[in-house]
Order: structure tokens, then sequence, then C-alpha cells
């Protein structure tokens, strides 16, 4: 932890490796989302029908209500697996991607 108020660290006196490493300090920690957005990909390409129906056939009657409630299988207002382009074998790699964000969010501002 760094004291901005200790004597002999006020900002006339902060050199060049020291604002890096409080820069260093204050922005890595925000990769953090970026971690657990890869995170939470990573478990709905694993397991994408824990999240979504397979098609507008499994959806319930409150998924296919249009507007005024009358039903909208043509159109649902919830999207289902097909909808989108979930690719079920490429899980790991937002796995690798959450463990390396959270890496720089929370391992190396400790290292500086």
């Amino acid at each position: 932890m760094v004291n901005l108020n200790a004597p002999n660290r006020g900002p006339e006196s902060w050199d060049s490796a020291f604002v890096i490493g409080l820069t260093i300090r204050g922005l890595l920690p925000a990769f953090i989302v970026f971690g657990l957005w890869h995170l939470w990909l990573a478990v709905v390409e694993f397991k994408p029908h824990c999240f979504y129906a397979k098609d507008s056939t499994e959806l319930p009657d409150h998924a296919l209500a249009g507007e005024w409630g009358e039903n909208n299988s043509a159109n649902p207002i919830e999207p289902c697996l097909t909808d989108f382009g979930i690719n079920q074998h490429n899980w790991w790699r937002n796995l690798i991607c959450a463990f390396i964000y959270v890496f720089i969010a929370v391992g190396l501002p400790r290292l500086y």
C-alpha cells in the first residue's frame, strides 16, 4: 500500500517510476470485469441448454406472448439456442481468457 501523505512523498517528489506504479495499481484491477465476463461466457458455452431453450417449441407460453398477450410463436421475446452461434467446443478459450484477466487484475498489481 502506498501512503501518499507520508513525509517526503508529496507530488513534487514523485518520479516517473512512482507514477507508473500508481497507474498500474489503479488501472489493472479494472480488468476483473473482463475476467468475470469471460468466465460467464465459458459457463454458458459449456452448458448452453441450462440457459436457453433449444428452439421456440421448448419456450414457455409467457415467452411467446406478444405485446398484448397473444401467442406470437413466429417472433418470440426470448431467444433460443438456434438464434445464437454458441460453439460448445470452444468454452475453454473463454475460461483461459478469464484466468488471464483475473491474473492481470489481481496478480500483477501485487507484483509491482
